[in-house]
């Protein structure tokens, strides 16, 4: 289908892409792939740049250097985001909390001792439930002191790999993380997977 025969509605909700598999023994299954929006134009603003990439910086030295908080209850660790396995997410922490927790919530990752040089981020948002985030800024430092905001940048509320190009491009052993807002317009957020390219 033609990115041009999406059509905006009068219905006031958001618009999602959704991909339909028909299986070889002809069960169907449906998973969203992104949202969109339209622009004053009329014109679909749809984001393509999903799906997992092939020229990701290797994460064998990466480690998680600070964070503001984690779910230890059930396991949502903030290491999680650097584990490989889209079935594990970092979440900010809700039990035993203010019953009203707000953004800003952050992740800070040390990739090594020598600085790499970063394009953009890839990221995959949790697999199931709530709290995908919606509003991120991203920050890089050469020593964990001194940050560079990289811009602020809206996630798609899909479950495939997505990835943020920077306006240029940055040397750096530190990224920082901080949420701005969730999709589901909670004060939480959770994550299941950070790259960089």
């Amino acid at each position: 289908m033609p990115v041009a025969e999406l059509t905006k509605t009068d219905a006031g909700t958001d618009y999602e892409m959704y991909v339909r598999l028909i299986h070889e023994n002809g069960t169907l299954s449906f998973f969203p792939v992104t949202t969109y929006a339209f622009r004053e134009s009329g014109e679909p603003k749809v984001n393509f740049d999903l799906g997992p990439r092939d020229d990701t910086i290797d994460r064998r030295e990466w480690q998680i250097a600070d964070f503001s908080s984690e779910e230890i209850g059930y396991d949502r660790y903030a290491s999680n985001i650097l584990d490989g396995d889209v079935s594990t997410f970092w979440h900010s922490r809700w039990s035993d909390r203010d019953p009203s927790p707000t953004h800003p919530h952050f992740v800070t990752i040390k990739m090594g001792d020598e600085p790499s040089s970063v394009r953009g981020l890839e990221f995959v948002q949790r697999q199931n439930g709530q709290r995908k985030i919606r509003g991120l800024e991203v920050e890089m430092s050469t020593d964990g002191e001194t940050w560079m905001s990289m811009g602020t940048y809206e996630l798609e509320k899909t479950t495939v790999a997505q990835s943020i190009r920077f306006n240029r491009e940055k040397d750096a052993r530190y990224i920082r993380l901080t949420t701005r807002s969730s999709w589901d317009e909670s004060g939480l957020a959770s994550l299941a997977e950070v790259r960089a390219f």
